[in-house]
Parts: structure tokens; C-alpha cells; sequence
């Protein structure tokens, strides 16, 4: 989805801003990599820890110190949200 891109280049943009580029790009490989296991393995994520988010059908993996909250419909991998797991990434629903 449009707004976890936008996510991921918040995070890109702040990692290279605070360390430098190559960290930037390898925050962001790690993201990627952990959402193309998505592909192969679309039910590896967890529930959420918000109630609402879980009877929804979000789900989240964490990626070191972030976290990727998607949904798996009919077979479709939808990312919605990439975000800081010490934020209270809940809201941005």
C-alpha cells in the first residue's frame, strides 16, 4: 500500500540522516527481506496487540526494531503500516 512505502522511506530517510546511507539501506533490506517471506510463508506473522487490529485480520512481523502490519487477503499480501515497535504503532490505524 502507498502508506507503508511512505513508511519505509520515513525510515530510510531518519536512519540516514542519524548514521549514514549504508545504514539506511540495510534497515531497509532487512525490511524487505522479512515481507518477501511473506510470499512463501503469507501466515508467519503474529496478532497485534490491538484487539480491534486482530478481529480485522492484521497481523505484524518484526523486523529487528520495526515492525510490518499487513493483512492476508484471499491470498494477497497487503502492507499497510511499517513502523517503530517502540511507537505506538497501533494508532496509525
Amino acid at each position: 500500500m502507498p502508506s507503508a512505502w511512505t513508511d519505509l522511506e520515513k525510515i530510510e530517510d531518519w536512519y540516514a540522516e542519524q548514521f549514514s546511507a549504508e545504514v539506511a539501506i540495510r534497515v531497509s533490506e532487512t525490511i524487505l527481506n522479512s515481507i518477501e517471506n511473506l510470499k512463501i510463508f503469507p501466515n508467519i506473522g503474529v496478532l497485534t496487540p490491538d484487539e480491534c487490529l486482530n478481529e480485522h485480520g492484521y497481523r505484524m512481523i518484526v523486523c529487528g526494531l520495526h515492525v510490518v502490519i499487513y493483512k492476508n487477503v484471499g491470498g494477497v499480501i497487503y502492507i499497510y503500516h511499517i513502523a517503530d515497535t517502540r511507537t505506538d504503532y497501533p494508532s496509525l490505524f
